[in-house]
């Protein structure tokens, strides 16, 4: 899931704003009401997301080879049966993740009117070039293809990091998301890139001497008096602390006015006496988001809120198959289909196995006389490929 690191890059992301009541942070008296907005929508997305999120984990345990029923390997294994797994479905994630890294995915700019500069496409398209390779965001493109294939998400980031460490430059770089069940969305948003979400959470689970060492001002026994509210219940084990990044965008009415010159100028905190000899044909509101980050467990927010330089929350998705049945969307793998083949294959195979390793093997017909002092060797003769037996010449039996 997510990292230290990845916190410290959060961090980097822009400026930190101190608390500040309903416009910024939550100041002392409003962060339990804050806390209990961001669980109870956690608890919403976790909700409509829970299907495709347990059939997302299974898809993952097979594809890595998990793909007997445990009540069957154990009663396989009571019985000493073999219980073979001859895994085939890598190849078939393997292949899409092939055929990208062949065509690899790039960000291309492109003027789009006539106000537009070729040039300066040219120009962005270059930087974002440099981003790339600097940051290689090819590695995060084929880990969120590869987890779409093997389970049906994935996900990398947008970030920033200083450009060094005696700088106070800042660069922007793409990085992966390797736990492809770390990101649930607001599951009001509907467009294949999320970017209509609300709010998006990034999910780790720490242990408390590590949650201890990371944020050494807030303290486990605290948390653990909080679980006596309702809304933060389950956010805390014996030995895990669940941390979350939680993205969410707030939005401020903007007055914007244009000109008979075809220029939109923001008129919000615009004084009319200053629009003298400016004519206005068209007003209207419009919604301006800004996009904050929170670190936070589910009884204290432990940092932020920090405002990303975007508009859109910087957690991109990449999906499988998703089908639309009614108002529920259903998110499928590649290899979704095919583990019932897979697992009669498994089956048959160790099928085979047992029927040949309890095949009867035909007995040797000899005397007692033949054999005695022997049996060792004869013992064996059906388990073990011995380059020859010795017999005893036994004139009753006339010859070997």
């Amino acid at each position: 899931m997510a990292t230290g690191k990845q916190y410290s890059v959060m961090r980097k992301a822009g400026v930190e704003t101190p608390y500040a009541g309903a416009d910024g942070a939550p100041d002392e008296a409003g962060e339990a009401d804050f806390l209990r907005l961001m669980v109870e929508r956690y608890d919403a997305a976790i909700d409509l997301e829970r299907e495709n999120r347990q059939n997302a984990l299974e898809d993952l345990k097979f594809v890595t080879g998990d793909q007997w029923p445990e009540q069957v390997v154990q009663d396989r294994q009571e019985d000493h049966r073999p219980i073979l797994t001859v895994n085939r479905m890598p190849q078939f994630v393997r292949q899409v993740v092939g055929d990208i890294r062949v065509n690899k995915p790039a960000i291309r700019v492109h003027p789009v009117d006539d106000k537009a500069d070729p040039k300066m496409a040219k120009v962005l398209a270059g930087i974002i070039r440099h981003i790339e390779y600097s940051s290689q965001a090819e590695n995060a493109y084929t880990s969120a293809a590869s987890a779409a294939a093997a389970c049906g998400q994935g996900f990398f980031r947008i970030c920033t990091d200083w450009a060094g460490d005696d700088t106070f430059d800042q660069e922007i770089q793409i990085k992966p998301i390797n736990n492809p069940l770390a990101v649930v969305y607001d599951p009001a948003s509907i467009k294949y890139d999320r970017s209509d979400a609300r709010y998006c959470f990034v999910i780790d689970e720490m242990s408390h001497a590590d949650f201890e060492a990371q944020f050494p001002d807030h303290v486990i026994s605290d948390f653990e008096s909080a679980q006596e509210s309702d809304y933060v219940h389950g956010w805390i084990t014996d030995d895990k602390v669940k941390v979350v990044e939680y993205w969410c965008k707030k939005y401020t009415t903007r007055k914007l006015g244009l000109t008979a010159t075809g220029d939109t100028l923001d008129l919000t905190e615009v004084d009319e006496d200053m629009l003298d000899g400016i004519e206005i044909v068209r007003r209207r509101d419009a919604e301006v988001c800004t996009v904050e980050c929170y670190l936070a467990s589910g009884s204290a927010i432990l940092e932020g809120p920090t405002q990303w330089p975007g508009a859109r929350i910087p957690i991109v998705p990449v999906w499988g198959e998703e089908y639309w049945v009614g108002e529920k969307c259903v998110r499928t793998s590649v290899i979704r289909f095919s583990k019932d083949s897979q697992r009669m294959y498994n089956y048959h195979m160790s099928a085979a196995v047992e029927s040949v390793s309890l095949a009867p093997k035909a007995p040797w017909v000899v005397t007692i006389d033949q054999v005695k002092g022997l049996e060792r060797f004869w013992n064996n003769a059906n388990t073990k490929n011995l380059p020859y037996l010795l017999y005893n010449p036994d004139p009753q039996a006339g010859g070997p």
